[in-house]
């Protein structure tokens, strides 16, 4: 048997004032180092939420879309699929999806 640790570290107060705060950047962190593959250490930064926010905001944005079906996907390569988010049909979104 073979044990692996990710870590996930914030240091304060520059990442948090308070332990909850702390506590849950550090928690932020360490899905990222767990996202990043196995036996990872990720530090907390700001850019963390940022891009935990923008990822909700796109997902909340294709759940809308595919309900309405205002979505499309373009299959560029083996590698990449893009996909188009039509918004009110007069703006298009695009994101490239990563297998």
């Amino acid at each position: 048997m073979v044990a692996s640790a990710s870590i996930g570290m914030c240091i304060g107060p520059d990442d948090g004032g308070d332990s909850e705060t702390l506590l849950k950047n550090a928690e932020t962190a360490i899905y990222r180092a767990k996202s990043s593959g196995r036996n990872q250490l990720c530090c907390y930064t700001e850019d963390l939420n940022a891009n935990a926010l923008e990822r909700l905001r796109l997902e909340a944005d294709l759940r809308v879309t595919l309900t309405r079906h205002q979505v499309s996907l373009r299959l560029i390569n083996a590698d990449e699929l893009t996909c188009i988010i039509h918004e009110h049909d007069e703006n298009a979104r695009q994101c490239v999806v990563h297998p």
